[in-house]
């Protein structure tokens, strides 16, 4: 009986620490979140590279290879905390975008 016991509250804890994790997956990814996320790492490339500099320096470059040729130089040479952060907020921004175009196609197809 003690052991049926046991059993239970086992399964029980593991399905609340399941139900847990699910609650907060939901809401570390839900849209306050996301802009939370993609502000602090705003925040943190724009405290750390001089923008003027980097658009001044983008405006001399003539035609598509070059710019992305420069783009990706630029970020080669910057800190790894502002490498990461681009590639967050990049990857926060494809994902809000899809999660939208996505929502509008579940729109269109019910309509």
């Amino acid at each position: 009986m003690d052991t049926m016991h046991n059993r239970e509250d086992e399964l029980r804890r593991r399905i609340m620490r399941r139900v847990w994790g699910i609650y907060v997956m939901r809401r570390l990814t839900g849209v306050q979140a996301r802009v939370v996320i993609l502000a602090v790492a705003a925040f943190a490339v724009l405290s750390s590279v001089s923008v003027s500099h980097v658009i001044k320096n983008a405006l001399q470059v003539q035609g598509l290879p070059a710019f992305l040729n420069f783009s990706i130089s630029a970020v080669e040479r910057t800190s790894l905390l502002v490498q990461l952060c681009l590639i967050l907020g990049m990857l926060i921004v494809v994902w809000t975008a899809r999660d939208l175009f996505r929502g509008s196609q579940e729109t269109a197809l019910s309509s």
